[in-house]
């Protein structure tokens, strides 16, 4: 469960600082962890992941999991931010991330155009 991968995130982590596959265990898993339990001590922990993701990579991968951390705290326009970021560096699909947050700063005009363009982009599915 998220128990186990917060603990091979930490593991990955500690053994080797620039995994980021263990830094997106780690955050994962303790996201999931602050939905179920409550552990809201969590998002500190979640924040200097995702922060020394982006120092250590500094790729679209490291701002989109920035991004991820700041909406979870409610700090939407740095998450923004950091999506306009992982966009310079040719991230796509960043249009449901953008409807997630501005759904919580309540512009709802900007969520439903997002949440269109996610739809209209989704490949067909398969019978």
């Amino acid at each position: 469960g998220f128990e186990r991968g917060i603990e091979n995130g930490q593991r990955m982590v500690a053994n080797n600082p620039k995994n980021f596959l263990g830094r997106e265990r780690l955050v994962s898993g303790l996201s999931v962890r602050v939905q179920i339990r409550g552990t809201f001590s969590d998002f500190e922990t979640i924040l200097k992941t995702a922060e020394g993701a982006v120092k250590e990579h500094g790729d679209a991968r490291a701002y989109q999991m920035r991004s991820s951390a700041l909406a979870g705290v409610h700090k939407f326009a740095e998450a923004l931010a950091d999506l306009d970021k992982a966009q310079e560096a040719n991230a796509r699909g960043l249009e449901g991330a953008r409807a997630s947050i501005a759904l919580g700063t309540g512009d709802y005009d900007a969520a439903l155009r997002d949440a269109q363009t996610v739809s209209t982009n989704k490949p067909p599915s398969t019978p």
